[in-house]
């Protein structure tokens, strides 16, 4: 979903024989991906994840649990494990990568 769809990466898997990496993306774009799971007992969502930064642009990963974020990581993040609590019932969980404009670019744009 988003701009560009996430892929499964085969070479840079933390642990197993891939992982979900998300999309290419321009400035002003997005990449994301949805999980609808119906969790039988209160319990966890783990994930590991990886952030690299761009110079000039302000990308970011975003995770969400029905539309309520979670989780907000920018920069450079070498692997690294995130857990959060999730009831039971029907959730939506969200990934989210956005690279926005450079603020020289926002500006000129103006001009």
């Amino acid at each position: 979903m988003g701009d560009s769809e996430w892929i499964n990466d085969y070479i840079n898997a933390y642990n197993g024989k891939y992982c979900a990496r998300s999309g290419i993306v321009s400035a002003g774009e997005k990449s994301i991906i949805e999980l609808e799971l119906d969790v039988l007992s209160d319990g966890y969502i783990s994930f590991y994840k990886k952030t690299s930064y761009e110079s000039g642009l302000g990308n970011y990963l975003v995770f969400k649990i029905d539309s309520i974020l979670q989780g907000y990581w920018c920069g450079n993040i070498d692997w690294s494990n995130e857990v959060y609590a999730v009831l039971v019932g029907i959730h939506n969980f969200t990934w989210e990568y956005k690279k926005f404009k450079a603020i020289i670019q926002l500006l000129q744009e103006k001009l």
